[in-house]
C-alpha cells in the first residue's frame, strides 16, 4: 500500500480502536448484558451465580423511546414547481422502499442512537443499481474537512473477510481496496498496512460523481465530531438501579425467615464432640425449654418498601437526565394523556425534532446521490419528511387536520403529517378513485333504469 493510503488505514484503526470499548459498552446496555453491583464480595460470592443473568434494562426503553418519534414518510423535490412536488419525488420513493429503506432507515437511526455513530455508503451494484448499504460504526471512519466543516473529505472502511483483513478508501474521484497478504486469526484491527496489497479485483475504482459515497450520523454531537450513545448518562444510574434491585433480592433471601432470638435457655452440647450445638431455625421446628424463665422473641423484620421508593428514585432520575417521559419507565401511577401527556413528552418531542434537523440533511444527500446514480437526478434540493413527533389523540389529530384542510393544505401532506406513508396515501388514493368511480357508474344505471 502506498504511504498516503497506509497513513489513512493506521489513522482509521487507531480512531476505531479507541472507539471500540464505548460501542461495546453501549451496545451491552441497550441489549442488556449489564455489570453485577454488589456490596460485598461475600455477596458477590454467595449471589453472584443466582444473579448473573439479571438486570432490570432501562437502557432500551430509553433508546427506543426516541427511535420510535424518527419514522420518515417521504421526500420533497423543492426544484420541482409546486404543484409537481409530489410527482417529482416518486423516483425518490421508489428507490427508497427497492432498497428496503423503510426498514432498514430506522435501523440506521436506532444505532446511531445506541451506538453514537452510523453510516450508509450508497454504490452501484454489478448491474449498475444504486444500492443504499448501512454499516457498522466499527468498521468506519471519516475524515472531516477542515475548511469545509461536516463535509467528508475521504473515508475508510477496515474489515475482516475469509480470514483476511481488507481496506477501503473512500475519495470524491475514486475508491482504491487493498487486502491483506496473509491470513490472520485476531479481530484486532491491524497497526502496520504498508504490506497490503492492491485486490486483483479492480483495485482502483473511478468515482464519477464527485462526492465520497460514504454518509455519517452522528448522535448529539457537534459538526465534524463523533456522537455519543443516547443512553450514556442512564448507565451509571441504571447500574445503581441493579444494585438496589439486588440488595432487595438479598434483603429478601436474609428475612425471608423471621429471626428469632431465645434467652434463659441451656443449649446442648454434641455427645460426639461435646460441643454446643446451635438452635437451627426452621418452618417445621419449635422451640421448647424447661426452664419456665425462659424466653423466646422474634426479631422485627426488614421493610422492603424502602428499597423499592429507591429504585423508584433511580428510575425518575433516569428519566430527568435523559428526557425520556417518566410514563416510559415507572410501573406506577395513572397514564397521562391530553395536555399533560404533551407536557410529560415535551423533552422527548424536542428531542426527535432536533433528530429530524440533523438527519434529515443526510438522508437528502444520500438520495440525491442515489437518483444520479439511477440518472433520475431531482430538480433541486431534496428535502426529507417525517411523521410528527409528538403524541396525538386521534380526535384532536382530525380536528386540525380538518383545521388544515380549510386553509388550504393538500390532503397528501395531511396525510403525511398524520404518519401515513406514501405507499399508503397512494393506496387510499387509489381506493378513492375506485369508489367515486363505482359511485358515478351506479349514479349512471340509475338514470338509465330511470329513463327506462
Amino acid at each position: 500500500m502506498d504511504q498516503e493510503n497506509a497513513g489513512r488505514a493506521a489513522w482509521a484503526a487507531e480512531r476505531l480502536a479507541d472507539r471500540r470499548p464505548a460501542y461495546e459498552i453501549a451496545l451491552d446496555y441497550y441489549e442488556g448484558r449489564h455489570r453485577l453491583m454488589f456490596a460485598t464480595e461475600r455477596f458477590r460470592t454467595t449471589f453472584g451465580r443466582s444473579f448473573g443473568e439479571f438486570q432490570d434494562n432501562l437502557c432500551q426503553p430509553v433508546v427506543d423511546a426516541l427511535a420510535d418519534r424518527l419514522q420518515i414518510t417521504g421526500f420533497v423535490d423543492n426544484g420541482a414547481p409546486a404543484e409537481e412536488q409530489e410527482d417529482a419525488a416518486l423516483p425518490a420513493l421508489a428507490l427508497w422502499r427497492a432498497n428496503r429503506m423503510d426498514v432498514q432507515a430506522g435501523a440506521v437511526m436506532q444505532d446511531t442512537l445506541t451506538l453514537g455513530d452510523s453510516y450508509v455508503i450508497v454504490w452501484q451494484d454489478e448491474q449498475g443499481f444504486p444500492r443504499i448499504v448501512p454499516q457498522m460504526a466499527h468498521r468506519i471512519a471519516v475524515r472531516y474537512s477542515d475548511e469545509r466543516p461536516g463535509e467528508i473529505e475521504w473515508a475508510v472502511k477496515l474489515w475482516r473477510q475469509d480470514k483476511r483483513w481488507r481496506v477501503t478508501v473512500y475519495e470524491a474521484d475514486q475508491l482504491t481496496r487493498w487486502i491483506a497478504p496473509n491470513e490472520s486469526s485476531s479481530f484486532d484491527l491491524p497497526t502496520e498496512y504498508e504490506d497490503f496489497q492492491p485486490l486483483p479485483e479492480q483495485p482502483v475504482v473511478r468515482n464519477p460523481w464527485g462526492v465520497v459515497p460514504v454518509f455519517a450520523f452522528h448522535n448529539a454531537a457537534a459538526v465534524g465530531r463523533l456522537g455519543r450513545p443516547e443512553h450514556e448518562q442512564a448507565i451509571p444510574l441504571n447500574d445503581a438501579l441493579n444494585k438496589s434491585v439486588l440488595d432487595m433480592f438479598v434483603g429478601m433471601e436474609f428475612v425471608a425467615l423471621p429471626q428469632r432470638w431465645a434467652t434463659g435457655v441451656e443449649q446442648p452440647t454434641d455427645p460426639v464432640t461435646g460441643r454446643p450445638t446451635e438452635y437451627t431455625a426452621a418452618v417445621e421446628r419449635w422451640f421448647t425449654a424447661p426452664d419456665t424463665d425462659a424466653r423466646f422473641g422474634q426479631f422485627e423484620q426488614a421493610r422492603l418498601t424502602e428499597l423499592v421508593a429507591v429504585q423508584d428514585s433511580f428510575r425518575a432520575e433516569i428519566a430527568r437526565v435523559t428526557g425520556t417521559p417518566p410514563h416510559y419507565l415507572l410501573l406506577g401511577g395513572d397514564f397521562p394523556s391530553g395536555e399533560a401527556l404533551k407536557t410529560a413528552e415535551s423533552r422527548l418531542v424536542k428531542r426527535a425534532q432536533d433528530r429530524q434537523r440533523l438527519w434529515g440533511p443526510v438522508w437528502s444527500a444520500c438520495m440525491t446521490l442515489a437518483l444520479r446514480m439511477a440518472q433520475t437526478p431531482p430538480h433541486g434540493d431534496l428535502e426529507t419528511l417525517w411523521a410528527s413527533a409528538e403524541s396525538r389523540a386521534e380526535r384532536d389529530q382530525a380536528e386540525t387536520a380538518a383545521i388544515k384542510q380549510a386553509l388550504g393544505v393538500s390532503n397528501a401532506q395531511l396525510q403525511r403529517e398524520m404518519g401515513y406513508t406514501q405507499q399508503q396515501i397512494d393506496e387510499m388514493a387509489a381506493e378513492r378513485e375506485e369508489e367515486q368511480q363505482r359511485d358515478a357508474d351506479a349514479a349512471a344505471a340509475a338514470v338509465a333504469a330511470g329513463r327506462a
